[in-house]
């Protein structure tokens, strides 16, 4: 595991949330029950953190006001402002990674989305360990995808994972 990664586990009025970050970077980001979103500006390249903030904040409320497809099209550049600007394991990326899976998930585009929440779930693995509690977050919102996309099986399995991870770290 990533030892640079800091987690903690909240509640705020939208359910739960997790805050995870990189702690020379200060950056922490909120994993929601659909997405996530940024929650610091302490990056050290501010002016294009700033812009790829902008962005995710902008999709957010398109996509809270059903208006997917314009916030399909924010979210996809804003994954490329993160491509070009984070670490490949940066949470950012998760973030971005995930808000996008989200509003393809919600326009039946899942092709995209599954590549999408697969390549977050396997950052988050990489950086806290397969066995982490987040780990099963994130898969827990995997398999809600896969359901959705009328893939039992794969939903069955990872909902399988998540709980055995919980199991062991009750």
């Amino acid at each position: 595991m990533d030892k640079a990664w800091k987690l903690e586990e909240e509640n705020d009025v939208h359910g739960n949330w997790i805050r995870l970050g990189r702690k020379e970077k200060g950056c922490f980001v909120k994993i929601y029950p659909i997405l996530i979103l940024a929650a610091s500006l302490a990056l050290p390249a501010h002016a294009e953190w700033a812009a790829w903030n902008e962005l995710i904040t902008t999709v957010v409320t398109l996509e809270e006001q059903g208006r997917y497809s314009e916030a399909a099209g924010v979210a996809e550049e804003a994954l490329r402002v993160a491509r070009d600007t984070f670490d490949p394991d940066d949470p950012a990326m998760v973030t971005s990674l995930l808000v996008l899976a989200s509003i393809y998930t919600s326009q039946g585009n899942y092709t995209d989305a599954k590549a999408l929440y697969l390549e977050a779930l396997a950052i988050i693995e990489d950086n806290l360990g397969p066995d982490h509690p987040h780990v099963a977050t994130i898969m827990e919102k995997t398999a809600r995808f896969y359901k959705k996309a009328g893939r039992e099986a794969e939903a069955r399995r990872l909902e399988e994972q998540a709980k055995r991870i919980r199991s062991r770290k009750k």
